[in-house]
């Protein structure tokens, strides 16, 4: 991730939009790209074969699962700051 955004700050049209704060805020939050997956077991994670409709449903709500934790977290880390 800190690789492709500095190549991209390097660009005219990011300079203004990628500074060092923002940089580091992402390259700290990419970890967490696919944190709703630990609410999808691993017989469908791991699954060799096609997706039923239900497993592959599953799968396209993983980011509505990661929101909840992720918007407490924020949530959390605001009210101390304040």
């Amino acid at each position: 991730m800190r690789v492709l955004a500095i190549s991209l700050k390097g660009r005219p049209q990011y300079q203004n939009y990628i500074s060092d704060g923002y940089l580091e805020d992402l390259c700290l939050s990419s970890v967490l790209h696919d944190v709703g997956k630990v609410a999808i077991s691993d017989a469908i994670l791991l699954k060799p074969d096609k997706l039923t409709r239900e497993e592959f449903t599953r799968i396209k709500d993983q980011p509505a699962w990661a929101a909840t934790p992720c918007a407490k977290v924020d949530k959390e880390l605001n009210a101390r700051a304040s």
